[in-house]
């Protein structure tokens, strides 16, 4: 018996599809931010039934900076870069430090970390909170002051530092100071002890 085709029509996904038309540093982190925000759309329409097709980062370039970038920096034809080539650079231009000058990381961190208080499940809310610190580390480029035992320490401080309600993150504080002294640069004891404090705080 002959296998029935999946006559299911395709269509191309292109709600809020980004654009980026420069390679300033604060354009791209933007542009990589909505792009991943585009295909988890993507993925999650999927996971729904939706038969969805991914427009390629290539067809949504500025295609006169692209050919720029192609001619002057990588020596191909337009037609023979892939999608793998320009994030690559992408994320090699959000990696370098804008204008050699240390960000205010801590600023932004106050401007934008939240721990949502309206979750009522505390393991999730807790979880939510590291993954929205490593996404704003991320989505600014800044991995780079965050890889060794040094920059550990500094990334539990930001953790601490940004931590609601107040009485949970002077508790916090008093017990790495005093007690759990390992989660001042460690991530996994931080993350353990905050879930730990946290459900005394619902």
């Amino acid at each position: 018996m002959a296998q029935e085709l999946d006559l299911t029509p395709l269509r191309v996904f292109s709600n809020k599809q980004p654009t980026p038309s420069t390679t300033s540093h604060a354009a791209l982190v933007q542009w990589r931010k909505d792009r991943r925000d585009y295909e988890e759309t993507a993925r999650s329409r999927a996971k729904d039934g939706a038969h969805d097709i991914i427009v390629p980062v290539n067809t949504t370039f500025d295609q006169g900076l692209l050919r720029l970038w192609c001619r002057l920096r990588w020596h191909i034809a337009i037609d023979d870069v892939t999608d793998d080539r320009i994030v690559a650079e992408v994320d090699k231009i959000i990696a370098s430090v804008k204008n050699n000058n240390v960000p205010d990381i801590d600023y932004e961190m106050r401007s934008k970390l939240r721990i949502n208080l309206k979750e009522t499940d505390i393991s999730e809310r807790v979880i939510q909170y590291f993954k929205t610190c490593h996404g704003i580390i991320d989505d600014n480029g800044w991995r780079v002051f965050f890889d060794d035992s040094t920059d550990k320490k500094q990334l539990c401080r930001i953790l601490i530092a940004s931590l609601e309600p107040q009485a949970l993150r002077e508790d916090v504080e008093r017990t790495v100071r005093f007690q759990v002294r390992k989660a001042k640069k460690d991530e996994v004891a931080l993350h353990d002890l905050m879930l730990e404090k946290a459900e005394e705080f619902p």
